[in-house]
């Protein structure tokens, strides 16, 4: 999945956006390609059966303390409160990101002002 540019701004903005990630914009046969070529089966055929358009899969590659913070499994597809949580920001299990900072609203370049 490639991220779309821009932060969801609350809960019910995170659960609109997931929502729309997951809904059914190609066909059963396309996803079963797909899913073939990707060797994965199975989290196709689950999304299929839950009407979802798509598998959300961590990347396999995806570094353990990152997937431990990000409370994901690498082999598991992300749901859809999964996915909710993680667009607006907490990790997966809805528990805040250790070491985020929450409320920020604006960003100061570190070499601004030289």
């Amino acid at each position: 999945m490639t991220p779309a540019i821009g932060v969801a701004t609350g809960m019910a903005a995170a659960k609109a956006a997931a929502e729309y990630y997951l809904e059914r914009q190609v066909g059963e046969a396309t996803q079963r390609t797909a899913a073939y070529y990707a060797q994965n089966e199975t989290a196709a055929a689950d999304a299929i059966a839950a009407g979802q358009g798509c598998a959300v899969m961590p990347r396999a590659d995806m570094a353990p303390d990152v997937a431990a913070a990000l409370a994901l499994d690498p082999t598991k597809p992300v749901g859809v409160g999964q996915l909710t949580n993680l667009l607006a920001g907490l990790r997966a299990d809805g528990a805040e990101i250790e070491g985020s900072q929450r409320g920020v609203r604006a960003y100061k370049h570190p070499f601004q002002g030289l």
